[in-house]
């Protein structure tokens, strides 16, 4: 059975999911307001923005390669200061290789750090073993990463906000260097 039909002149208005759109209001000569529909005919279909293709490291400045590194100023810079921090908490000596000791690659690896605004706050270069390489009884017993719940972070929150304390956020370079480290490693010379 078919709807009944309406008038010509009556006024009718449909909604699509797809075109739901608010229509807009203008104030006519009158000052009486009229409603327009944005999506009648003469309007522009609506286009979502073309997705921006994922950015590689080398786009976003990182570089991928020990050369490609040196060949830029604030990666060398970076770089310089990494491998003070590791002298400076006498992170390793130099010994002889040996052949009866696993041997361990490592490699640079880059990052930008930015601000919240997107701009660059500064160039991190860590110098890392290739740990895939270790054996388990020989080179490590256990391994564990320190990691925060975000329960605990609320609890300190809470606990601060009741009591009036000041909160300041601070980051520990070369964090992981202040660790005591029971077994003996053997990595080769960083490259570079």
């Amino acid at each position: 059975m078919l709807p009944p039909s309406t008038p010509s002149d009556t006024p009718t208005a449909s909604l699509s999911p797809s075109k739901a759109t608010p229509p807009s209001t203008s104030s006519a000569a009158g000052g009486s307001s009229v409603v327009q529909d944005s999506t009648g005919p003469g309007a522009p279909p609506e286009q979502p923005a073309p997705p921006s293709p994922p950015r590689t490291r080398l786009q976003q400045g990182e570089p991928s390669t020990l050369i490609e590194a040196l060949d830029d100023p604030n990666w060398r810079k970076a770089m310089e200061e990494e491998y003070d921090a590791l002298m400076i908490n006498k992170t390793w000596h130099l010994v002889p290789p040996s052949s009866k000791r696993n041997l361990i690659d490592c490699k640079w690896v880059y990052r930008i750090k930015r601000r919240a605004d997107g701009t660059v706050d500064r160039y991190k270069a860590r110098l890392v073993e290739k740990g895939f390489k270790q054996r388990y009884g020989i080179d490590y017993e256990d391994t564990f990463s320190p990691v925060v719940k975000i329960a605990t972070i609320r609890t300190v929150l809470a606990i601060s906000v009741s009591r009036g304390w000041k909160l300041r956020q601070l980051d520990v370079k070369n964090a992981f260097l202040h660790g005591v480290l029971e077994e003996e490693v053997y990595m080769k010379q960083p490259p570079g």
